[in-house]
């Protein structure tokens, strides 16, 4: 069933936080990033910064996500991402190397 039990129910699927009420980043790494029933999901791997299991990302709340090394994303989630205008970066080892697509920034929304 496309969209859920749900869809729009109570005007959720389409609101918008402004980037000045979001926490800033969050840190992703060595997992799976997907969408089911349209919450965002990441499957982590165990590693030093996370246990192993299946974590509930809260996107709407979140100016950006840094995808670390040894990730996927789905095209979904990437679908998702923009129109709540939360941003995707992936990141090197350490943070040493960063790759994003504009648009860039608060202007998003």
């Amino acid at each position: 069933m496309k969209g859920g039990l749900f869809p729009g129910r109570l005007g959720l699927a389409e609101s918008r936080i402004p980037h000045a009420d979001r926490h800033g980043l969050i840190w992703l790494s060595r997992g799976k990033l997907t969408v089911n029933n349209g919450t965002l999901h990441f499957t982590a791997a165990k590693s030093e910064e996370l246990d192993a299991g299946d974590y509930a990302i809260p996107y709407q709340g979140v100016s950006m996500i840094l995808l670390g090394p040894g990730s996927t994303v789905s095209h979904d989630v990437l679908r998702l991402l923009a129109r709540h205008g939360t941003l995707l970066a992936a990141v090197g080892e350490g943070g040493v190397k960063f790759y994003t697509a504009p648009p860039n920034g608060a202007g998003t929304l």
